[in-house]
């Protein structure tokens, strides 16, 4: 078989600052080996373990074609180069994984199919075009780290055009250290891109970002069934301990499935902190009951800071929640609305430990008793929200409970059944500055008053 040379360039679309070149060698076919010449029978009876660890070793780009039947394997294949595959063969993990519970101190997933630890080429390593099943009987819960791709302390890796399926963990783990059978190197992947993956029934996480930086998550069909930990999940493993990284993460294009999980998607911030994270241009269709949320950030054991969630269309109970005694910083929600027409159980957030904040242009119905499109509590500093469409059918379009200090409305079409803003400050907390303007009321309350009277708001200002 014969390959073109291609170059793929990865370009960040939110500051990222690099631009990173993949390019594939020109000598691919003559350097690559085939699997079969290492014995593998892809006969769906034949355990092709050693075959593909064979051909692996020789650190050579590897084909796999498809025979009609699996090729099955028994423990994790460690890849040091390329692999693809040719008319999208099947790689099966041994129905072992589901009698399998973790030994104690136990973490470098014995029944993932592939694991890439410590890559630093400048050349990537790709995975493509196959079907990686790992077997999982979706009742063992024995271990959370058999993952259908498990990349450890690596830097540019593609994994594209894959179905990965049914993994006793995650179905792509991108983590930060080793296990002590290789040498650590660092404490972060790098350059990871994530793209046109079907990736679905995982135990845990479809994509699960435990330490990285420059990582894309593009594109991708997710599919998610049970309700234990969201489909994607930025979260750090080690909550104390510093070197760990959640830095320049683009979610995006992603169509997302995710029904009975509390988030879709999740950061949580880290010790050394969250650093600019984009969220756009997703369809995530989530959790409809009361608490259900499409995003999350939560910065309880680190800052979350420079997060832009944008464009996307969320069927969830609200779209994004905003909460963590670390704080968040410089949080833009902006343009997103439900998958639905009429829908009318959609709310836009829920916020808390919150400074700086811009809230615009996103579209929001909701029509359940004591539900506003957006509700602002404890300790949030600095907040626009402008030029948003926002209906409560049972209360108040925006309300805003204890300490909140600078706060910008205006521009915003508002329907409201109650006063379309309700302030409700508890014990000695106090709202400060708080200015509108030019906003729209429509419906019961046009020509009516836009905001409750209350005695802890502090310089307020009605235009």
């Amino acid at each position: 078989m014969k390959f073109r040379n291609f170059i793929f360039i990865v370009i960040s679309i939110f500051g990222f600052s690099n631009i990173c070149l993949y390019s594939q060698n020109k000598n691919v076919a003559k350097e690559s080996v085939n699997i079969k010449d290492f014995g593998a029978k892809g006969d769906g009876i034949t355990d092709d373990t050693q075959a593909f660890q064979k051909a692996a070793d020789t650190r050579k780009p590897i084909l796999v074609q498809n025979t009609g039947k699996q090729y099955l394997i028994s423990e994790r294949i460690r890849l040091y180069n390329s692999i693809t595959g040719i008319g999208n063969p099947v790689i099966k993990m041994t129905g072992k994984v589901n009698e399998f519970v973790k030994p104690k101190n136990y973490k470098y997933g014995k029944y993932s199919i592939f694991h890439v630890g410590n890559y630093q080429s400048n050349l990537p390593l790709i995975i493509e075009g196959l079907t990686l099943d790992g077997s999982w009987n979706s009742k063992n819960k024995g271990s959370e780290f058999e993952a259908g791709i498990y990349i450890a302390s690596s830097k540019n890796v593609i994994v594209r055009n894959n179905i990965i399926k049914n993994t006793l963990g995650d179905a792509i783990l991108v983590y930060w250290f080793n296990s002590s059978y290789e040498e650590h190197v660092k404490n972060y992947c790098e350059n990871i891109l994530i793209e046109k993956n079907v990736l679905i029934n995982p135990y845990r996480c479809n994509v699960a970002v435990i330490s990285g930086k420059d990582i894309t998550i593009k594109n991708n069909k997710i599919e998610k069934y049970n309700d234990f930990v969201p489909s994607i999940d930025l979260e750090m493993d080690v909550w104390d301990k510093d070197g760990q990284l959640m830095k320049n993460i683009n979610v995006t294009e992603n169509n997302i499935s995710s029904l009975k999980t509390k988030y879709a998607i999740s950061v949580l911030g880290v010790r050394n902190g969250v650093d600019n994270i984009t969220i756009n241009k997703n369809i995530i269709v989530g959790n409809e009951e009361n608490g259900g949320y499409g995003i999350n950030l939560e910065a309880s054991y680190g800052p979350i800071k420079n997060v832009i969630v944008s464009d996307n269309h969320i069927d969830s109970d609200t779209f994004v929640r905003v909460s963590g005694t670390e704080k968040n910083y410089n949080i833009v929600i902006a343009a997103n609305q439900t998958n639905t027409k009429g829908n009318n159980n959609r709310a836009v957030l829920h916020g808390n430990y919150i400074e700086g904040m811009k809230i615009y242009d996103n579209i929001s119905t909701v029509s359940q008793i004591y539900y506003s499109n957006i509700i602002l509590g404890q300790d949030v500093k600095d907040v626009q929200i402008n030029s948003n469409s926002l209906k409560s059918l049972k209360w108040s379009s925006l309300y805003f409970v204890e300490d909140i200090t600078n706060l910008s409305v205006f521009n915003n079409t508002l329907e409201s059944e109650d006063i379309p803003v309700t302030f409700e400050s508890k014990i000695d907390n106090a709202v400060k500055n708080a200015s509108f303007s030019s906003n729209h009321v429509i419906g019961k309350h046009k020509n009516k008053n836009l905001v409750t009277t209350n005695k802890k708001i502090i310089n307020l200002k009605v235009e």
